[in-house]
């Protein structure tokens, strides 16, 4: 019972997540379902496994900026006087690449710490209860 519960908070996060991510193009059905979801658990009381949610809120995204860092070369950023070029050059003909907003950065840490929270938290609570037994 408690792993189909840490899957359904998993895949709410996911979903959720993936929503928010996709909003300008696929991502609102993503989105009310996992809302909906939520929203459902919420009601229902079951908040076991709640720290689930939080891995699959943060991991997902960040997986997915991860990869999009990982797969596209290097770029050059310009730097003018107004401020940084987004464009970069390319470095060899056929791969295109771009200079990241350092918002983009911010949300791959953002998403980051929330998976990285998500999966502390069973093991800190784990802790304190054999602290305090």
């Amino acid at each position: 019972m408690a792993t189909r519960q840490r899957f359904y908070w998993l895949l709410t996060g996911g979903l959720v997540s993936f929503g928010f991510l996709g909003i300008l193009s696929i991502g609102l059905p993503f989105l009310l379902v996992g809302i909906g979801m939520l929203i459902y658990a919420i009601i229902r009381g079951r908040f076991n496994g709640f720290w689930a949610f939080l891995v699959g809120f943060g991991a997902l995204p960040a997986l997915i900026l991860a990869i999009q860092f990982v797969m596209s070369p290097l770029p050059t950023c310009t730097v003018t006087p107004t401020g940084i070029s987004y464009q970069s050059s390319q470095s060899s003909p056929g791969t295109t690449g771009g200079c990241y907003p350092p918002g983009y950065y911010t949300m791959v840490i953002f998403f980051g710490v929330i998976a990285l929270l998500g999966i502390i938290w069973p093991l800190l609570t784990g802790f304190f209860r054999r602290f305090h037994s």
